[in-house]
Formats: C-alpha cells, structure tokens, sequence
C-alpha cells in the first residue's frame, strides 16, 4: 500500500511508477480526499495492462497538481 497526505486545496493527484530503464510501467489517478492507495487491502503490482511487474527495483512517484510532492525506490520481491 501507499500512503500519502495532501494539501485540503489539492485538485487531482496520481501515483506513477517506473521501471530502472525509467518507462512508466502504471500510472493511476488518486483519490484527494484518501491518504491511502489502494484504499483498502494491497496493490497488486500489476503494469497498466494487468501483467505482473517482474521482481526488482523501482521507483514511484506522486505528483499533485502537476507538481512532484514525493518520490522513492521500492523493490517488488515475490
């Protein structure tokens, strides 16, 4: 899961996360109101097509009102 926090005044938000090669392998539109992605249970680190993501490093970032708020690495290991 992702946690986030946002600024009451935030309009639109989303999560984007790369592959070391730096392609954008999801992307997803957040809720404002939440602090929370998903907002319930675990992400299922799925790309924009439903495949699996492959084991590895990536990096994840959350952009709000087409401003970069926060980024990290994560490695997905199943």
């Amino acid at each position: 899961a992702f946690f986030y926090s946002l600024l009451e005044e935030t309009s639109t938000a989303k999560l984007m996360i790369f592959n070391v090669a730096g392609r954008t392998v999801f992307e997803t539109s957040l809720d404002v109101t939440s602090s929370r992605f998903p907002s319930a249970g675990a992400w299922d680190p799925v790309d924009q097509d439903g495949a699996p993501l492959a084991n590895g490093p990536y990096v994840y970032v959350l952009i709000a009102d087409g401003k970069v708020l926060g980024q990290g690495k994560m490695v997905i290991q199943r």
